[in-house]
């Protein structure tokens, strides 16, 4: 026995099942992208008054590691539960990290004003 499909009368899915299997797909293809590009890391120094601030572009654990350092050896009485590090994001899926005795405002105007970055804390902003 043979059967066959005829496509283009098949019953068509309702309306909300095409928006969600479309959303679906889109955000498996912008996941895709992301998993696939390469990383760059980069740092950047930003001077305020004299006081050099390291940020780095998708920093590597070392590189994580030694601002997360450096940061206990310049506040040793510093609160355990103080985060050590502060991070934002550029609308590309990369990540700016540098030191948290630095506000976001601070940085995030430096990037934009001096590279051109479009940087948000919330992951999820659209710029």
């Amino acid at each position: 026995m043979i059967v066959v499909r005829d496509t283009e009368r098949q019953p068509k899915k309702p309306l909300h099942y095409q928006i969600i299997l479309k959303a679906r797909t889109q955000t498996n293809d912008r996941m895709e992208s992301v998993n696939t590009l390469q990383r760059e890391s980069k740092e950047y120094i930003m001077n305020t008054n004299g006081k050099l601030i390291h940020i780095f572009k998708n920093p590597s654990d070392a590189q994580y590691m030694a601002l997360c350092d450096t940061f206990k050896t310049l506040y040793p009485f510093c609160p355990t539960d103080e985060p050590k590090t502060r991070r934002t994001y550029d609308p590309q899926g990369n990540e700016y990290y540098w030191m948290s005795d630095t506000i976001h405002y601070y940085v995030e105007s430096f990037l934009q004003k001096n590279y051109g970055i479009k940087c948000n804390q919330n992951k999820y902003f659209d710029l």
